[in-house]
């Protein structure tokens, strides 16, 4: 028997992964005299069959020449991020020899010290009763650290000296802290729900009792109010001319989503949308403005509260010896078929569901129905395959993937329930079209559920970022290139786009373009100061007149309405063609092509 099958037979819920030495990797030359190709040709097949089968994998790689004193091996770090038992007959003297420093050296033997126990593995007689049976046992080496009184306990990271088991901890708080938890996401949506309900009161006088009572225009209306002042609590604001006034420092915002910290011009500019939207005297838009700028920042600070209270319990679990991935923390994954979906993207649909261990996760409710809506998210299989890919591209922790995904997917679906057109993007075969004739491959407003491109930048880089998002665009710098920008439809997010657009021309003596796309706006005062300072770049613009084209849904992941897939605005759009000196030559603007632009504007699959 060997160490590795005594585990297996041990703790039989164990999964073993081979991990292969990187060296195998390294193409050499076949020996034919020795008859070495149909050898080696077989033992690639086989371990090639091993990692698809995810039974092996490369070991970790790492400098040990550049290793700083104490530093943990590569190998080792895999074992903290993975909650495993490392197991091998080989000696560990290459592992310090292989560092040439002597510093280096007795930093290595320390950590050996500290992590590695040497058993013997023993056989050892039952009794007489059993003379015939023998039974396996793990003895330990005296001249090593002392051993845990049961292998289990090392497996949880029990039994370690208090500096090794603070590492398992650290290694795995620090994952925690990069995880947004279902109960963190069901309760922001919450929220979101309860702040368009209090926009709708402060603003109506309504007296609807819940959010489900109110109409679809009720809570499009609001639900446009709220989201504009998300976009503008997250937007610099040296780059929205209505909030350019002499401010104090605002404080941080408590939440990812929720606006926390305002100051008095932005309370001002709130106010001036609920006048223009409800039509409200002075007085009353100033203090519905009041009003929600308070319930927003108690929303925000509740929710933080409750955040606190779920990473603190599941602190409590890890410590407990609890592995933090989707199946502990109660998510489940189903697909179905949904009938007659014909259309690009309909047809096969999947569903994350989220079962709280413990009811407190889920609070009170009276009506069961929305509750259970709330617990779960759905999405075209496309987009999900879609996801997969971008999120296991990039090397992230598959085991997480569905949290991320049921984080991802409650925020935006939160936000853009009845007002997706911030979300809308243009028809892919325009996209292509840029793709193909200007090399544009970065899209400067998108999120990871309605992105064409390879690259894109979003607003939400805590949830966005796992799915390959670069932050949002008023932190890009590029200098060169081409590039789409679609703000979202409204006046300080439009201001905000010209202003850095403006900036960036300005900055770069390499070919830069931008094609932006908003509607058409009345460019008086502040979105007029706002243009001037792209105008100096601008090339072209070409008018999109309203009846002939279309923006795809901004909910693309999902069906919403009935079932359209495109949403056709009642004002005109229009397209700019920003660039500088070189950027025109590299990029230049014919007749032609933006024709086949307005064209692949019109198209409806």
């Amino acid at each position: 028997m060997t160490a590795l099958e005594y585990y297996m037979n041990r703790f039989p819920g164990s999964s073993v992964v081979c991990l292969l030495p990187p060296v195998w990797r390294t193409p050499r030359a076949i020996d034919r005299v020795r008859g070495e190709s149909a050898a080696l040709a077989a033992a690639r097949d086989e371990l090639a069959t091993l990692i698809e089968a995810s039974m092996a994998e490369w070991a970790p790689e790492g400098a040990a020449d550049g290793a700083a004193e104490g530093a943990l091996p590569p190998v080792v770090r895999w074992a903290i991020d993975n909650r495993a038992v490392l197991v091998s007959n080989a000696s560990l003297s290459g592992a310090v020899a292989a560092y040439r420093d002597p510093q280096h050296q007795e930093a290595m033997r320390a950590w050996l010290r500290e992590w590695v126990w040497r058993y013997e593995l023993r056989r050892t007689p039952r009794g007489e009763a059993h003379a015939q049976e023998e039974e396996w046992s793990f003895v330990p080496d005296a001249h090593f650290a002392a051993p845990p009184e049961a292998p289990l306990q090392l497996l949880r990271g029990g039994g370690l000296t208090p500096a090794v088991s603070s590492l398992f901890m650290s290694s795995h708080l620090e994952q925690l802290r990069g995880v947004e938890l279902p109960a963190t996401a069901v309760e922001r949506r919450r929220r979101v729900e309860a702040l368009v309900l209090h926009v709708h009161r402060q603003a109506t006088g309504g007296g609807e009792a819940s959010f489900r009572q109110l109409g679809f225009k009720q809570r499009k209306d609001a639900s446009d109010v709220l989201n504009k002042f998300i976009f503008i609590s997250r937007t610099p604001e040296s780059l929205v001319d209505d909030c350019r006034s002499a401010r104090t420092a605002p404080e941080p915002q408590v939440d990812e989503v929720l606006p926390s910290s305002v100051d008095r011009s932005t309370q001002q500019w709130l106010a001036t949308q609920l006048k223009a939207l409800y039509t409200l005297s002075e007085r009353a838009a100033l203090d519905a403005a009041a009003s929600i700028v308070v319930e927003c920042r108690r929303a925000a600070e509740e929710l933080q509260l409750s955040r606190a209270t779920a990473m603190q319990r599941w602190e409590q679990r890890l410590r407990n010896g609890r592995e933090l991935n989707d199946t502990s923390l109660g998510l489940s994954v189903s697909g179905r078929p949904r009938a007659g979906g014909r259309k690009p993207g309909e047809g096969e649909t999947v569903r994350i569901a989220w079962r709280p261990h413990e009811p407190h996760e889920v609070g009170p409710s009276a009506q069961q129905r929305y509750v259970d809506e709330e617990l779960q998210v759905e999405l075209w299989s496309g987009h999900y395959s879609q996801l997969r890919g971008a999120y296991e591209g990039f090397g992230h922790d598959m085991r997480l993937l569905h949290c991320r995904l049921f984080a991802l997917v409650s925020r935006y679906s939160a936000l853009a329930a009845d007002k997706s057109a911030f979300q809308a993007a243009l028809p892919r075969p325009m996209m292509r079209l840029l793709k193909e004739r200007w090399g544009v491959t970065h899209e400067c407003y998108a999120s990871p559920l309605n992105r064409c491109l390879a690259t894109f930048g979003s607003v939400f880089d805590d949830t966005d970022k796992w799915f390959g998002s670069s932050g949002s665009f008023y932190a890009f710098r590029p200098v060169s290139g081409c590039y789409e920008a679609n703000p979202p439809f409204d006046t300080s997010s439009v201001q905000a786009c010209f202003r850095h657009v403006g900036a960036l021309l300005g900055a770069s003596d390499e070919p830069l373009c931008f094609v932006v796309v908003v509607p058409e706006m009345d460019m008086s005062s502040s979105l007029a100061r706002a243009f001037a300072c792209a105008k100096p770049f601008l090339r072209h613009h070409e008018v999109a007149k309203v009846s002939e084209h279309a923006y795809l849904m901004g909910l693309q992941h999902q069906r919403t309405g009935h079932g359209e897939r495109y949403w056709r605005p009642v004002k005109n759009s229009m397209l700019y063609f920003f660039q500088n000196r070189l950027g025109a030559e590299s990029y230049p603007v014919t007749a032609d092509f933006v024709a086949e632009l307005i064209q692949a504007f019109k198209a409806v699959d």
